[in-house]
This record gives structure tokens, sequence and C-alpha cells, in this order.
């Protein structure tokens, strides 16, 4: 293990992919894991998709 880690171009690529990672977990968390959703009747989706626009 540590002969593999004191290989600069492996210490850098593996430093890379943990910034992304954090990065992906970041994105993730501000758009996708809203735990205050309301759920949606079908009507109200209908509605919404549906209403006439306006100009």
């Amino acid at each position: 293990m540590e002969k593999i880690l004191s290989n600069p171009l492996t210490r850098k690529l593996a430093i890379a992919l943990v910034i992304k990672l954090v990065g992906l977990f970041v994105l993730w968390w501000m758009f996708f894991s809203d735990t205050t959703h309301q759920e949606l009747s079908p009507e109200q989706v209908r509605a919404a998709l549906l209403q006439p626009k306006t100009k």
C-alpha cells in the first residue's frame, strides 16, 4: 500500500477522485436530498401542466 501511495501520479489521482466524489455528494445534497417536498395529487399535476399560458 505504501508503494502505491508513494507514486506522485497515484497520489494526485486519488486526491482528484476524492475531491470529485465530495463535489458530487454536495451537488446531490443541495438539489436532490430535499425532505420537505410535498406530495402532489394527480389533479394538481394536471392543473399545473395543462394550465393555459398567458402572454
